[in-house]
């Protein structure tokens, strides 16, 4: 790994990190990997890298860097801009990594130091530090050693040192699917220094020294270095998870699990014009309806595609897919997939900005589960966008995403729900997704397959009132056997 990526991993990592076990031997959770993920997707100063020999992006050659500096040192006005920004921007790296914690790390944060308290107990909180680091790490693992002499099967906890070893481990292991992740990041970064050129052509004071335009630059190519490579490892071990465990657990959105749709909550089907019909030909005359979201899909338009709602302003906004579950869940991951951009003629209807909200029906969890909201997911009343629900009060938002499909792993896309849901005994039977945005379809957003995994809870199943039994038929849809 990275050397960059190894100091980042620093200064967001706590001091003890409860790890799983599986055979017997500490493996890195999950949810860890999503964390990281959803940290650096908020992290964008990114410059272009070049390819090294061992695999991994470093910095590109010293010749073109002094080329790169001279020419913009030489542009005044980019210079000056620079010259404003290099305190804020050096400054800040650690500074706003630090910030993004509550928004992104909470929730694995916090269940980290439940599970430390529950094996370790609180007396690291006790420990009277000693004055160098190495003492601290040394005292702070004599006391792991001391509380957990013997197995207990649910974990066990190491340092941030031995933390950092497991994933050095890691990438070393898995070193070629890396490779083909970092492969598929690359036109981003192309992407962001040409924006980030761009954006510094505005309204600019006087030059500065071409010293500091280096230090500027390496500074943030350093940081586009640790991201990068903690991106690839966290979205190859998410999608690695995927394959091999999570896949095969049981999808609640599954017709056979008893899922059904609720058409009362699920926007309408999006009835394409003449245009769409002698492109699309019979599936554009005969649209699938919204069951078909949670079915098998094979080629370009097996997919439901919902009818945007308007905004407050009357634009077209956001599709909702309410899906009744034929089970009670505290749901735990949501994994969305569309067909890739390059394989279909509809590449700008595939959902984007995309909100999860579930049923709770008892009060006080209810209660618990909106703070945890507000706390997590505060709504921007002042966002010109900013569009309400229109589902009832007992609908509580439980997670949002971005749905980034990359194309080396089908369009699937894995989002993790927060760990702090099975705390709360956030217990659901319904659960809608509602999409606010999409990739450039003014009219329409489209959903190939969504399924919801989560932890069941045992118990007769919920009686359905007047509000949650309105389903579009059994099925609301028409069976497919395309998978």
């Amino acid at each position: 790994m990275h050397e960059a990526s190894i100091k980042k991993l620093e200064l967001v990592v706590p001091k003890l990190v409860h790890m799983t076990l599986k055979n017997g031997k500490p493996v890195v959770a999950p949810e860890f990997w999503h964390a990281i993920r959803d940290l650096i997707h908020q992290d964008d100063n990114f410059l272009s890298l070049r390819k090294a020999g061992n695999d991994e992006y470093d910095f590109a050659n010293e010749k073109q860097w002094r080329s790169i500096v001279s020419r913009l040192n030489n542009d005044p006005a980019f210079a000056s801009r620079l010259n404003a920004s290099i305190g804020r921007i050096e400054g800040n790296v650690a500074d706003n990594i630090t910030k993004k914690l509550p928004a992104f790390w909470d929730s694995w944060v916090a269940n980290n130091e439940n599970k430390i308290s529950r094996m370790v107990g609180t007396a690291v909180d006790k420990i009277a530090l000693p004055k160098t680091p190495k003492d601290i790490e040394r005292r702070i693992s004599e006391l792991v050693k001391r509380r957990m002499n013997a197995d207990t099967g649910v974990g066990v906890v190491v340092t941030r040192d031995e933390f950092l070893r497991h994933l050095e481990n890691e990438f070393a292991a898995h070193r070629t699917e890396i490779r083909a992740e970092i492969s598929e990041l690359q036109p981003k970064l192309e992407q962001m220094v040409q924006d980030s050129i761009a954006l510094t052509r505005e309204d600019l004071p006087d030059g500065m020294a071409r010293a500091e335009v280096e230090k500027l630059v390496q500074t943030l190519v350093s940081k586009s270095i640790a991201d990068m490579n903690l991106e690839a490892l966290a979205r190859g071990r998410i999608h690695a998870h995927w394959d091999k465990d999570l896949r095969n657990q049981v999808n609640y959105f599954g017709v056979g699990a008893g899922a059904v749709i609720n058409a009362k909550f699920t926007s309408q089907t999006y009835k394409p014009g003449p245009d769409d019909i002698n492109r699309k030909g019979l599936l554009a005359d005969d649209p699938l309806l919204p069951i078909d979201a949670l079915m098998p899909w094979l080629d370009d338009g097996h997919c439901w595609c919902g009818a945007r709602g308007p905004n407050r302003r009357g634009n077209p906004h956001d599709v909702s897919l309410a899906v009744m579950l034929g089970h009670s869940i505290i749901p735990q991951q949501v994994v969305m997939e569309h067909i890739i951009p390059l394989a279909t003629t509809d590449a700008g209807a595939r959902p984007k900005d995309v909100e999860v909200y579930a049923s709770i029906d008892d009060p006080e969890v209810r209660s618990r589960v909106q703070d945890f909201a507000e706390a997590h997911f505060p709504d921007d009343k002042n966002d010109w966008q900013y569009t309400p629900t229109n589902l009832p009060p007992y609908f509580v938002k439980i997670g949002q995403f971005v749905y980034e499909g990359a194309e080396l792993h089908d369009g699937v896309h894995v989002h993790h729900l927060s760990t702090e849901l099975l705390a709360l005994g956030a217990e659901t039977d319904q659960v809608v997704i509602r999409a606010t945005s999409n990739y450039g379809a003014k009219k329409h957003t489209c959903f190939y397959r969504v399924r919801l995994f989560g932890q069941r809870i045992e118990g007769p199943p919920a009686e359905e009132t007047s509000e949650t039994s309105e389903t579009s038929g059994l099925f609301g849809g028409r069976w497919k056997f395309w998978k």
